[in-house]
């Protein structure tokens, strides 16, 4: 984007993919980037390469689809030869890694009513879409004591370590539904909208923007 004039926060951009060092957590290996070699043509327009060495093919994998998201998100981010406004930033997203998903949860109602409301305040957006909630679906196959993520995690013998952090917790959750999906009795809901909306704050508009 640099012959653009367009300036990107891109630690901002790939700290909303990577998370921190969760992207590491999730795997058993470690990656090393390959920094390109100074070209002498400074008018040449072809692209650096960039590349990276992994220890293993499954942290290589995971590392090549994050770099693929970031480069999404950045891309996102501009509109021809300009970067879009925050309100259309926001649209975009949702548009992309949102609307038309299905979306699966570990107690699933308590996650989606906060996504309903702040889709609502930030993009007047009705959300209401359809979901799989694990909690119910680990009732239906398995015979636990508790039914919390960590001890189905356990009981399918995935790694827990780093978890209560975003990217873990949704690479804990994923091996954990592949093994419960393979029993055939998952069933698919539908979120209703539940957002009173004369009993929403106003004064959440502002700090709701600012989270976003």
């Amino acid at each position: 984007y640099k012959d653009k004039n367009i300036d990107i926060d891109l630690p901002l951009v790939l700290s909303a993919v990577f998370i921190g060092n969760d992207a590491m957590v999730a795997t058993e290996g470690d990656c090393t980037i390959q920094e390109p070699e100074e070209s002498d043509d400074e008018d040449s327009e072809e692209t650096p390469n960039i590349t990276y060495e992994c220890e293993d093919g499954d942290t290589e994998q995971k590392y090549s689809d994050l770099r693929k998201e970031a480069d999404k998100l950045m891309k996102g981010m501009v509109d021809g030869d300009a970067v879009k406004s925050e309100e259309e930033y926001r649209e975009w997203l949702y548009d992309n890694f949102i609307e038309d998903n299905i979306l699966v949860a570990h107690n699933a109602n308590f996650d989606l009513s906060f996504l309903q409301r702040d889709i609502f305040i930030n993009l007047n957006k009705i959300f209401t879409p359809l979901y799989v909630d694990t909690v119910s679906l680990a009732h239906r196959v398995l015979n636990l004591e508790h039914y919390n993520l960590k001890s189905i995690a356990s009981y399918y013998n995935v790694d827990t370590k780093g978890h209560h952090r975003g990217l873990k917790d949704c690479l804990i959750l994923y091996e954990c539904f592949e093994n419960m999906n393979k029993f055939g009795k998952t069933k698919f809901y539908k979120f209703d909208f539940k957002i009173n909306r004369e009993k929403i704050d106003s004064s959440l508009l502002k700090v709701q923007t600012k989270l976003f």
